[in-house]
């Protein structure tokens, strides 16, 4: 003989089983696509295969030094707006987290004008992409 418990669960616990459940069903439609990073969208290629695709020169000399003035994540690249002397220019980098006024190296790239963000929904005039960018300890 089988027994409904249901009758005997509070309505509070009937609930919370309820909110576990639609929990359980709702996680993999809104959170976990948000806690991973998305992928290069179909025919383009990753960060790694971009630089060498543009023959950037590779990240172990790193001459020109910089402020952090702005930096946005997007995906897996950094745009970085930075302030070398007297003049600002937006750099792409690997995606990496900086803060407003930390100084960082950067090699040479490749410019690319007009260039038009499809994540950002913005077109940034000049950016130079380039494979690293080192934050440096003399922060402000």
């Amino acid at each position: 003989m089988s027994v409904d418990i249901l009758p005997y669960i509070s309505k509070y616990t009937e609930q919370n089983i309820k909110m576990k459940i639609y929990a359980l069903i709702l996680w993999p439609i809104f959170v976990a696509p948000m806690s991973t990073q998305a992928a290069a969208p179909p025919g383009h290629p990753s960060t790694d295969n971009a630089a060498t695709i543009m023959q950037l020169p590779d990240a172990e000399d790193l001459p020109y030094r910089g402020k952090v003035v702005q930096a946005i994540n997007s995906n897996s690249y950094t745009y970085i707006k930075v302030q070398v002397m007297d003049k600002s220019l937006w750099l792409a980098a690997p995606r990496l987290e900086l803060i407003e006024g930390q100084s960082i190296a950067f090699p040479s790239g490749t410019v690319m004008n007009n260039f038009f963000s499809r994540k950002l929904k913005r077109t940034f005039s000049s950016v130079l992409f380039v494979r690293a960018v080192e934050v440096l300890a003399d922060q402000i």
